[in-house]
């Protein structure tokens, strides 16, 4: 990728097929509808009911789970609440960073 603040002005210009009193109206009218609107398109919204439940899906939970029962199972409570601790910080921790990984890119 060129670097345009490098580069002269002139070049920029000729490049972009522009002019210094900027694009004639046919031009103008050309680029829009070859490109469209210069706007970002509305990207639907994630509910934290949906962030929780991309987190209850991840595989590393489901594992876990299944080594807490697993250890629940054989009398191994010790490890069963260790487990089931490790699992609820994975799942809270995850959801707040996506939370506010969402709440970034809405702005």
């Amino acid at each position: 990728m060129e670097k345009f603040a490098e580069m002269k002005t002139t070049d920029v210009l000729k490049q972009f097929e522009s002019s210094l009193i900027g694009l004639t109206e046919e031009e103008a009218t050309n680029r829009l509808e070859k490109y469209g609107f210069n706007e970002l398109k509305e990207r639907k919204k994630t509910t934290p009911a949906k962030i929780l439940l991309r987190q209850l899906g991840d595989l590393m939970v489901w594992v876990l789970f299944a080594a807490a029962l697993t250890s629940y199972f054989i009398g191994e409570t010790i490890n069963f609440w260790a487990i089931t601790v490790i699992i609820i910080f994975i799942i809270i921790l995850g959801f707040v960073q996506e939370f506010k990984e969402a709440k970034a890119m809405a702005v």
